[in-house]
């Protein structure tokens, strides 16, 4: 973290490069839970995420709960919904918060 930054700025900057498999397992992990909850959670892994990669880059250590920093990790460390195709509405809502939520991360 730069000098001046505060924990807030830090805590929504993205500190991995987030890949096609990180979207697909947050949005899987979205579909387990009911739809009123699914924005919280999201906000809530994206968080797991980043305290996961300040954690390895500090430490030079896998986070004991979230791993590597990735949203993957993060995501992975929950049970996940089968991989359903892109004609389903609801995969296509979870996908959707969660890239409103990176694009969200990424204009802080």
């Amino acid at each position: 973290m730069a000098e001046g930054d505060d924990g807030l700025a830090a805590r929504h900057r993205m500190l991995q490069p987030v890949l096609p498999q990180d979207i697909s397992s947050l949005a899987r992990a979205l579909l387990t839970v009911p739809a009123q909850e699914r924005r919280g959670f999201c906000a809530v892994l994206f968080d797991h995420a980043a305290l996961a990669a300040r954690h390895v880059a500090e430490t030079g250590q896998l986070h004991c709960l979230w791993g590597n920093g990735t949203l993957d990790a993060a995501a992975r460390h929950f049970p996940l919904a089968k991989e359903p195709l892109w004609d389903d509405p609801t995969y296509l809502s979870c996908l959707i918060i969660v890239l409103h939520e990176l694009q969200r991360r990424l204009s802080l």
